[in-house]
């Protein structure tokens, strides 16, 4: 686990997590393992930071592909995928998460297993590519990102 690797380097660290269950998980652990206190001990800090808080959402999961509107995650998977899910395909009960609602629709109605993060990844990669500056993000991109930012920087910032 990164965060006991980081305490035995004796490092001043920190992990940003999901706010979603696989994250709340491993916050968990980190906490089971006393991983705080055993950097304390030793003269340093280990953070654990939850990016939906730190986004400053009020949703109740979120990953980091969840800073994004709704439409570019869609139309990363889209161009991934070779196919057509509009917004108003998207459930509205279960999970916050973008991915998730995607995940939903890939599995009901185009007959895939699973949703391939790793894939829709490389196509958001070649979106940032193309990107110059801060104004070509999508819309609230930035000031979601900047609050996470903020959140880290505080947390670093004793």
């Amino acid at each position: 686990m990164y965060a006991g690797f980081a305490i035995g380097q004796g490092w001043d660290a920190g992990v940003l997590l999901d706010s979603d269950e696989a994250g709340k998980k491993a916050k968990g652990k980190i906490d089971e393992l006393y991983v705080s206190k055993m950097a304390a001990d030793s003269g340093q800090k280990f953070r654990t930071i939850m990016l939906g808080k730190a986004a400053g959402t009020k949703q109740t999961d979120f990953a980091i592909e969840d800073l994004f509107p709704p439409k570019f995650f869609i139309d990363c998977v889209n161009e991934t995928y070779g196919i057509a899910i509009k917004a108003e395909d998207l459930p509205e009960d279960g999970s916050d998460m973008i991915s998730k609602k995607v995940e939903h629709v890939l599995k009901t109605r185009h007959g895939h297993s699973q949703l391939d993060k790793k894939r829709i990844m490389g196509e958001m990669w070649k979106q940032f590519d193309a990107w110059k500056s801060v104004d070509d993000l999508p819309a609230h991109t930035t000031g979601r990102a900047e609050k996470v930012f903020k959140a880290i920087n505080e947390a670093f910032g004793d």
